[in-house]
């Protein structure tokens, strides 16, 4: 059997998570980073999961083995390095994989600083419009 490396291929955004389940079912390994971002809105803590590289999902494959993953709903291509998939390397992919599993941006402490009104800005009294106010200056 031929050497298995991760290669990558690029997705419509905001389907990432679909194309990484398709992939899977073709029996080969896929990885998508993702991240949980937070955020206060009305009052309460929302959240979702987000790619941490939007547009992308990776996978194991071989040199030559790569076909399958084209055929699959919703990627747009594999990238490539001539005729065959590029080699993701293993330095790359342990970052990202190491990135993943430390959760270095999923870290909340519970504290949500940002509902209070402190660091909003001050309401101002609403601007008149340039023309109203070359209005006031000719009248005088």
């Amino acid at each position: 059997m031929a050497e298995q490396f991760w290669a990558a291929c690029r997705t419509f955004t905001g389907r990432e998570h679909v194309v990484r389940a398709k992939i899977e079912e073709l029996d080969r390994g896929a990885f998508l980073p993702t991240y949980v971002r937070s955020w206060v809105s009305g009052g309460r803590l929302s959240s979702s999961e987000r790619a941490a590289v939007p547009g992308y999902v990776f996978f194991r494959s071989s040199r030559d083995d790569w076909p399958p993953v084209q055929g699959v709903d919703g990627v747009i291509g594999v990238l490539l390095d001539g005729d065959r998939a590029m080699r993701i390397s293993n330095d790359e992919m342990a970052r990202l994989v190491l990135d993943h599993a430390a959760g270095a941006h999923n870290r909340f402490d519970g504290c949500v600083s940002e509902a209070s009104r402190s660091g909003r800005r001050k309401s101002r009294k609403p601007r008149r419009s340039k023309r109203a106010r070359m209005r006031s200056l000719t009248v005088q």
